[in-house]
């Protein structure tokens, strides 16, 4: 199984945490942007603007955000490095010793949002 593409993710996301990310352009979105303690709705994908689509930086912008909602719900996150060629994998943990939800991508960021809609998509309580 693969993962999702990152629109699809970033898509997903705007669902579940529409106070860091939203989409624009309608029914396909064509730009997200993510918004944070530190800086509020910078682009960080874009269909139509090559600049913002190829610059891995801005995915960094979509992590720290994450990192951050992960520690204003009070749950750990982990990010790491696999082996060369095998892309990088995440953990989001609700709570001490719960089992942890997993996201794996060819970005740390995008890994890290896949296990945090994984995370989310297990919450029943705000």
């Amino acid at each position: 199984m693969t993962a999702p593409t990152l629109p699809e993710t970033l898509a997903r996301l705007a669902q579940l945490l529409p106070s860091r990310v939203r989409g624009t352009g309608g029914y396909k979105w064509s730009t997200f942007y993510v918004s944070s303690s530190m800086f509020e709705a910078e682009a960080i994908w874009s269909a139509y603007d090559e600049k913002i689509d190829a610059n891995p930086l801005r995915l960094h912008l979509l992590e720290f955000a994450l990192r951050e909602e992960c520690e204003a719900r009070g749950w750990m996150w982990r990010v790491w490095a696999g082996l060369p060629g095998h892309g990088f994998g995440a953990e989001v943990e609700r709570g001490v010793l719960t089992r942890p939800f997993e996201g794996m991508a060819e970005a740390p960021a995008h890994a890290l949002a896949l296990a945090m809609i994984s995370a989310l998509g297990g919450e029943t309580t705000p």
